[in-house]
């Protein structure tokens, strides 16, 4: 008897790994054919709003409105893309331009030029720090965009409806 109870727990314990590696691996198709497609798309735009919520400080709610033009150039190292952006945040409305070498911020009647390689190549690059890019567009230009998206996964679904997917990936609260 005990001999049939844990030869039915090994089966059951095989059939839930089994499941669970067919839906991985599902996961893992979507996402790549997401990053073979991301790696074929020259260029794109996009229309986005951000809205950013700082706890610690009053009145701090504020959103960004912007539409975004690029062009992949996997070899640039500070943006990883050339770029044009055109919106309104809570300061005014701008123009955001990257094209390899300079970046230009257009606000009002002032043109702030910026050589991003003066600094180090980290967020706090001026360039960088006052880009109107949101920050999912690492995610567009990520040459592994598997690897990104699973790193720190804590639950995931994949819905198959009949011409689409939905893909839900939930992280941790540092995430």
């Amino acid at each position: 008897m005990k001999q049939v109870i844990l030869s039915a727990i090994l089966i059951f314990t095989f059939a839930g790994h089994s499941i669970e590696a067919a839906r991985n691996s599902r996961l893992q198709a979507v996402l790549e054919a997401i990053q073979d497609s991301i790696r074929a798309t020259r260029s794109l735009s996009y229309q986005a709003t951000y809205t950013n919520v700082n706890p610690n400080l009053e009145d701090s709610i504020y959103t960004t409105r912007a539409r975004v033009w690029l062009i992949r150039v996997p070899n640039d190292s500070i943006f990883g893309c050339h770029f044009h952006v055109s919106g309104k945040d809570h300061y005014s409305a701008y123009e955001y331009y990257y094209d390899g070498q300079y970046s230009y911020e257009i606000r009002h009647d002032t043109i702030t030029v910026f050589n991003p390689r003066q600094y180090p190549n980290t967020p706090s690059n001026p360039a960088k720090a006052r880009t109107a890019l949101l920050p999912f567009v690492h995610l567009i230009i990520d040459p592994n965009i598997v690897h990104t998206l699973l790193n720190g996964v804590v639950n995931e679904s994949l819905i198959m409806k009949k011409s689409k997917r939905v893909l839900t990936l939930s992280y941790g609260k540092d995430k």
